[in-house]
């Protein structure tokens, strides 16, 4: 008996040193993690997780870098988007000591846009991301956070932000700050006036947004990122023509909008410029005769729908419409270039006709009729790209929408191949699901809610049978 209290004690001794050692270690390794923020990402898209190239970027940060969100951080609720933004801006944080996180309510501290963005350059608001470096400002847009998208799989939401901020960083903490020029000098709708909303979502992208005189200017100047030539109504002189074209063979890029023109005016130096793309303007207004490609009652203003190409990538039919008020259309010339990639990005139906306003130029043009076209040049010393739409006026302030928004921005990126663009790809915020029938969901819970259950119990009197006699 003696022999048997002596074992029982034994074990039950070991069993409860072994379980206070292990609660010991427990605490201990929580205490690590809880002092060390370790935590582990087990999202399949890893969406709480900052990608290698953020990482790899801002560990080399040499200047400091603030980073504003416009919102009330202590109201995020799990689950939230915001929420996952919040991870990763702690994330910025800890991967350098170059970046501070600040969080603002700017309806507890309104000044805080004022203090940031004294000049009010920038369009601002609640919820917005901010990435700011000495004088240099950049805006991440709550609409920016994430992208919805229709999909055969139903709705899909991806999140887009950390592409953003990083690119942003990399933007504020670079020497050199990307501007986009807008020439004047030809009667042009400047970007100050008609097409203010185009100026403010180009420096909302970080860029500075400065008027271009070919009068006056020597060159296109060095840091010159894009041209927007709106809406010309005069001809470019000789001396304006070949500043252009030299630009150009220094790999520029231009993004052309004209209006149809009234009767007798000409633009050949930009005829000249737009050949050596293969391409010419026609000087027509276009009429569409197809009454489901235009406005009702107005079949000046086109409906125009975007076709899938290499600058737009694939577009569903229908997608996505735009409203092209008063075009012109726009010839591809039938002559073959080395290194020249010509795409059209949308056109007319059959029906359409380009009415020649001077009817001294011909006959009118049977469609279909190109109305916005792209090219790109790669056999020069650089590459160089072009755009031209056959319409200005869709640009302007009373007219531009969301979707001409979104198709400006998209052909921007084309234009540009934007350099700082990080290329970090958005991650789905979609919860991968499996989909089982009624029969296997009822087996997998009996499986679950019983067996699994009887089997533990079975185990442990089998265990508890063996060792009662120990």
């Amino acid at each position: 008996m003696t022999n048997k209290n002596s074992k029982s004690f034994k074990y039950g001794a070991a069993a409860l040193l072994t379980a206070v050692i292990v609660i010991a270690i427990a605490i201990i390794v929580n205490l690590i993690v809880i002092r060390l923020d370790i935590q582990w990402d087990l999202t399949t898209n890893k969406i709480y997780s900052l990608n290698k190239t953020s990482v790899d970027f801002v560990q080399k940060l040499t200047k400091d870098v603030t980073i504003y969100g416009l919102y009330d951080n202590t109201k995020i609720e799990s689950g939230d988007t915001y929420a996952i933004v919040n991870e990763l801006l702690k994330q910025y944080k800890n991967a350098s000591p170059k970046i501070a996180i600040k969080y603002v309510d700017v309806d507890k501290d309104p000044g805080i846009i004022n203090q940031l963005d004294p000049q009010k350059t920038k369009t601002i608001a609640k919820g917005d991301i901010l990435v700011s470096s000495g004088k240099k400002l950049d805006v991440i847009p709550a609409a920016s956070i994430t992208y919805s998208q229709s999909t055969q799989m139903g709705q899909d939401t991806s999140l887009l932000v950390e592409n953003y901020i990083t690119t942003a960083i990399k933007r504020v903490s670079s020497d050199k700050t990307p501007t986009i020029y807008y020439t004047t000098g030809h009667n042009e709708n400047l970007l100050v006036e008609e097409f203010n909303q185009i100026r403010i979502a180009v420096e909302g992208g970080g860029y500075y947004t400065k008027a271009l005189n070919l009068q006056t200017e020597p060159k296109v100047p060095d840091d010159c990122e894009l041209i927007f030539v709106m809406a010309p109504k005069s001809d470019l002189s000789t001396d304006e023509a070949k500043k252009v074209t030299d630009y150009l063979d220094r790999g520029g890029k231009i993004f052309f909008a004209f209006d149809p023109v009234v009767p007798n005016q000409n633009l050949p130096a930009f005829d000249k410029i737009l050949g050596q793309y293969n391409f010419s303007l026609n000087y027509d207004k276009v009429k569409e005769g197809d009454k489901n490609r235009y406005v009702s009652g107005d079949a000046n203003n086109l409906l125009v729908f975007l076709e899938s190409n290499a600058i737009l990538g694939e577009i569903p039919a229908g997608q996505y419409a735009i409203n092209m008020p008063n075009s012109r259309s726009i010839n591809i010339l039938k002559t073959v270039k080395e290194g020249l990639e010509i795409v059209s990005l949308a056109k007319t139906s059959e029906q359409a006709v380009g009415m020649q306003i001077d009817k001294s130029k011909g006959k009118d043009i049977n469609g279909p009729l190109d109305v916005v076209v792209a090219a790109e040049y790669t056999g020069g010393m650089q590459d160089s790209r072009i755009m031209v739409w056959g319409n200005a006026s869709m640009f302007k302030d009373q007219y531009i929408n969301q979707n001409t928004y979104q198709i400006l921005a998209v052909c921007m990126g084309w234009l540009i191949q934007n350099k700082d663009d990080m290329g970090i790809p958005p991650k789905s915020l979609n919860l991968e699901t499996i989909t089982i029938s009624q029969t296997n969901a009822n087996i997998t819970g009996i499986i679950l809610v019983g067996a699994i259950p009887l089997l533990i119990f079975g185990l442990g009197t089998f265990v508890w049978l063996r060792r009662r006699h120990l």
